[in-house]
């Protein structure tokens, strides 16, 4: 499984977007109102942003993408927990 996250500052809409994508689908998006929104999600690990990408992963994963044990080890990658260090 290739786990990629996108994280992008707006100009157009003033609107920055954390993006999850597994095997090149999008499966999770959420904007917050902070510039370089990825860091600031990875520097307060308990934001409700965290909620919301893991909602709509477990969304995907009953939707059959993936299984919701595989949502955890994508949390994982997306928080930039490493594994084994």
């Amino acid at each position: 499984m290739n786990v990629t996250v996108s994280n992008t500052n707006g100009v157009k809409d003033n609107k920055s977007y954390v993006r999850v994508y597994v095997n090149s689908v999008k499966v999770a998006e959420v904007s917050p109102s902070r510039r370089n929104p990825l860091g600031y999600m990875r520097q307060y690990k308990n934001s409700k942003y965290w909620g919301e990408v893991r909602v709509q992963l477990e969304c995907c994963a009953l939707a059959g993408m993936f299984t919701l044990k595989e949502v955890d080890n994508i949390m994982s990658e997306v928080k930039g927990v490493s594994n084994g260090s």
